[in-house]
Order: structure tokens, then sequence, then C-alpha cells
């Protein structure tokens, strides 16, 4: 499967540069594929907007979720560093 790119929403399986522009985010869910797989987002200057990491254990049951509200998050560029193979990643923009 290929990254789609809808006007507002994305669901992403490939990492990589998803963008160099400026977003806002509404939210993200990370749907995993199996016990410990793992998820980083930063923006182009490497700063982390979100970090899951083993998911499946401890408090993390299946799905993870991250919602910025209404006002969303601003950030320059979307860069998905790290996604475990299978797992994917849809994400809500503004």
């Amino acid at each position: 499967m290929a990254n789609a790119y809808g006007s507002t929403t994305w669901k992403l399986d490939t990492t990589g540069i998803i963008s160099v522009d400026k977003i806002r985010i509404k939210g993200m869910r990370l749907v995993p594929a199996a016990i410990g797989d793992d998820l980083l987002v930063s923006d182009s200057a490497g700063d982390i907007i979100w970090e899951v990491t083993d998911v499946l254990y401890g408090d993390l049951d299946g799905v993870a979720e991250i919602n910025f509200g209404d006002t969303g998050h601003d950030t320059d560029g979307f860069v998905l560093t790290t996604l475990t193979s299978g797992a994917v990643l849809y994400v809500w923009i503004i």
C-alpha cells in the first residue's frame, strides 16, 4: 500500500518526508500491526511532534491517538521518521 493524501485526511504507511509546507494538525491515530510497534513524527527541523514506543504495552491498548483540539497544532513540515512495518498512521489536518 502507498501513502494516500486527501484534503483533510492522510493515510500513511510509508516513512519519509510527507510535507515541507506549514500545516495545522488536528489529530493523529496510530493503528498498529503488532505488539511493540513504534512511531515517530517530526517537523522539518527534526523536532518531535509525536512519539509512540512499544504500542500495545502498558497503558496503550491497541490504537494510540493524539488530539490537538479545534485549534490544532501548527508545524513546519511533516516527516514520518519511524513507522513499524504494517502499521498505519491517520492524520487529520485543518
